[in-house]
């Protein structure tokens, strides 16, 4: 872990997504969606959120409204119980609000959300979608993006894309979950092979370093070659009509390569 080295984060105006500011050279800035969507395993809750964020340099607060969670994008609400996104009908899930906490730290932002089901049915597998794109990802390759599987770190492009569209992108189920969304199976693609954790850490073997995203409770990971990010979908389980759940993970900068593939 590179310490004493502080990251700054720079909230993006009517949104719900931070610059990263590493100050690592062989990283470069990183953009962290706190979430890009908020899902269940029958659909959709909310999706490209807008709002305002309140704080400080090193730690900011976001409240998200029912009525704030859908904004603009390619996935727009079609009528009041779909979504429609490339081609793809999805349903409507219950509706939402939430509140997200980021903080920075030496070599880490650390990110909590508190979830609230605003309807009158179960969510079951509520998730969010949390987004990590590498702004200056011009080293970034699947090739050198690690997860972990039965005990060991294997990279992405060992795994194949066997799942989905002809497209970049690709899902990796824990080894314990499942996730019936239909955009997930039927855009992304879920691979045939399994993770052992919510850890994904992309290499930059030419300066020696690396950046990962990390949650202790997750459905899957994601990653896209097209866009280089990777992705964590952080798991709240199921929340009830009226219940809270919260959720949370971290993004890091290490030096020491992918030896060190997930801490506390």
């Amino acid at each position: 872990m590179i310490v004493g080295r502080p990251v700054q984060i720079y909230p993006i105006d009517n949104s719900t997504q931070f610059v990263v500011a590493t100050g690592v050279a062989g990283i470069g800035d990183l953009r962290l969606w706190v979430p890009e969507a908020i899902m269940s395993e029958r659909g959709n809750c909310a999706v490209y959120p807008v709002g305002s964020w309140s704080g400080t340099s090193v730690m900011w607060r976001q409240t998200i409204e029912s009525h704030q969670s859908i904004g603009p994008g390619n996935c727009p609400k079609v009528d009041d119980q779909t979504f429609e996104c490339c081609g793809i009908r999805i349903p409507a899930d219950q509706p939402v609000r939430w509140e997200t906490r980021v903080v920075a730290g030496d070599a880490e932002v650390r990110f909590t959300i508190r979830l609230t089901n605003l309807g009158d049915a179960p969510i079951r597998k509520g998730g969010a979608a949390i987004c990590l794109k590498f702004l200056d990802g011009n080293w970034w390759s699947d090739r050198t993006t690690w997860a972990i599987r039965n005990g060991q770190r294997v990279a992405l492009a060992a795994l194949g894309t066997d799942a989905g569209r002809a497209n970049p992108f690709q899902a990796y189920l824990l080894a314990d979950q499942t996730y019936d969304h239909v955009f997930y199976h039927a855009f992304w693609g879920i691979n045939r092979h399994r993770v052992d954790l919510a850890v994904l850490v992309s290499e930059n073997p030419m300066a020696g370093v690396c950046a990962g995203i990390e949650a202790p409770r997750a459905y899957f990971v994601h990653s896209n070659r097209g866009n280089p990010c990777t992705d964590v979908m952080v798991g709240f389980g199921d929340i009830g009509p009226g219940q809270v759940a919260e959720a949370g993970g971290r993004v890091w900068v290490d030096g020491s390569g992918p030896r060190d593939t997930h801490e506390s």
